[in-house]
């Protein structure tokens, strides 16, 4: 008697490693708008574009990343709960891990942390070796630092929500 076994797949993953440039945000905006708008539909793709936006310009200000030579890695996930965006930087100095900040009323900058939590059903922060989804981006993505974001499913049929 032959046994059947159904092969149990893991979500899917995509993972891009762009330079670490101004230039390059918009072209990391548009890869996650189009991975997200496949995986989860229109709506988590236009949160997961703002979402992305915040963070790769952080990893741009505040890491090694934008740094000549410098590259920040973006990791997608899918699952039935949507989609989970990884930011991946070369670190700071002494390792500081992002935090939200309370930027005050006249602060032009210091608010990106603000919107990713409004944005998104989760969110957080932690060391890149600490990634469990680092695999798919190495070696960019192992070290440094890792902010993230989670997008539930949206209508896949185009329209928004009201």
């Amino acid at each position: 008697m032959t046994r059947q076994v159904a092969a149990i797949s893991a979500p899917p993953v995509l993972a891009h490693t762009f330079p670490g440039t101004a230039a390059q945000a918009a072209v990391a905006r548009h890869w996650v708008q189009a991975a997200a708008a496949r995986m989860a539909g229109p709506d988590a793709a236009d949160l997961a574009e703002l979402a992305v936006s915040e963070l790769f310009t952080n990893a741009l200000r505040h890491s090694r990343s934008g740094r000549p030579g410098g590259t920040i890695t973006v990791i997608i996930t899918c699952g039935p709960d949507g989609v989970t965006v990884h930011v991946h930087d070369q670190g700071a100095a002494g390792g500081v891990v992002p935090r939200p900040r309370d930027a005050g009323d006249e602060a032009e900058s210091g608010r990106g942390l603000l919107i990713v939590q409004e944005l998104s059903a989760a969110w957080g922060t932690r060391p890149g070796a600490e990634c469990s989804d680092a695999d798919a981006g190495r070696p960019a993505a192992g070290s440094g630092r890792c902010a993230w974001f989670a997008c539930p499913p949206g209508n896949r049929e185009g329209g928004r929500r009201t």
